[in-house]
């Protein structure tokens, strides 16, 4: 009885770190394909006037996230992809898995 017990605990935790693994990677996803829109689509147009905080809201990360993965990221993405693709952007950055 202690045994089962023991082993369904045990594959319980590991279910649990698979998920909550696969929730970090969904989150960081959707957190870099919201942030290069923000640069590259809505930015080079409505830079001075578009609203972030609508913006992270839609896309389900949060404003200090989004705007702390800007400042850190802005300068590689601009620099080394001109011409991006948005999944091969995230991809380069780890954000995601494809």
């Amino acid at each position: 009885m202690y045994r089962s017990f023991k082993s369904s605990f045990i594959f319980f935790i590991i279910l649990i770190n698979i998920t909550f693994s696969f929730t970090l990677i969904s989150e960081r996803c959707r957190l870099c394909e919201g942030a290069i829109m923000i640069i590259y689509g809505l930015g080079n147009k409505y830079f001075n006037s578009f609203d972030l905080h609508k913006i992270t809201t839609k896309f389900g990360v949060s404003f200090n996230t989004t705007q702390q993965f800007i400042e850190n990221e802005m300068p590689y993405i601009t620099e080394n992809l001109k011409n991006f693709d948005q999944d091969e952007v995230c991809w380069k950055l780890n954000y995601c898995e494809f």
